[in-house]
This record gives structure tokens, sequence and C-alpha cells, in this order.
């Protein structure tokens, strides 16, 4: 049996926001994937050694996310990774984690692009996801 949207938006709102609940965490960490992380956290992070990567800290606070409507959320702040000193590869996934460190912490969740894997980045780049263009849903989810 389904829930109505009143308690998708009450789950996002229990997630993500400033009223979060205790378990989850203050700040989430933006990561980009070559490989799907998929629901067990089995892909392939973007490497770090000589690359300039890291995860993207994101406050847990109503600052960067928007109130939940009809099961949807949407990121207000912009994502802006360092510019990479070489090809970060065939990126086509984002997950956000609940540690700042590679290779650490616990998948929050995760996505495909919309657009799809994006192929040869180029070594220098400096990737960002704009404010307002990152939702999330209940349905992605569960």
């Amino acid at each position: 049996m389904p829930l109505a949207t009143l308690y998708h938006d009450a789950v996002l709102d229990a997630m993500l926001g400033t009223g979060h609940h205790t378990d989850f965490p203050n700040n989430l960490y933006a990561a980009l994937f070559t490989a799907d992380p998929g629901v067990d956290d089995t892909g392939t992070e973007v490497l770090t050694s000589g690359t300039n990567y890291s995860r993207f800290t994101v406050a847990n606070t109503d600052a960067n996310w928007s109130a939940s409507s009809g099961g949807v959320k949407t990121l207000t702040t912009e994502i802006a990774w360092d510019t990479s000193t070489t090809s970060w590869g065939t990126v086509g996934w984002l997950g956000f984690y609940d540690a700042e460190t590679v290779g650490t912490g616990d998948l929050v969740w995760s996505s495909t692009f919309s657009t799809g894997p994006r192929t040869a980045w180029p070594a220098v780049f400096s990737p960002k996801i704009k404010a307002d263009t990152l939702t999330v849903s209940y349905w992605q989810l569960v």
C-alpha cells in the first residue's frame, strides 16, 4: 500500500533540512561516480589520487533545501567541485554520503544524471550543479 503524498513530504522533510531527524547527518557530501553505486554502494567514485577530486559539502539545512512539496525537495544552493587536474573519466552518477572522505561513510542515496553519463570530461574542468536544478523525490528513495 503506497503512502499518501503528505507522508512523502514528511519523509523528505525528516531527512533533509533544518528539522531533519537526528538519524540523518548535519552535512551531506556530494560525490561523483564513473559506475552506478546502486542501493548497495558498489559503484566507482571518481579517483582522488592526482585528480583534485573531493566530495562537496552540503549543509543539511533549510538554507540549502526547499520544503518538500508533492513528494519532491529541491537543492537551493549550487554544488561546485574543485577544478580537476586530470580527466575524471565517464561520470554519470551523483550520490550523497554521510562522510566527507572518499572511501568512508555510508551512501545516503544516488541517482543517474538525467542527461546520462558524460564522456570525455576535459582534463581541466570545474563541474557544477546549479542551484534549484537538483530535485530529490520520495519515489527515488524507495
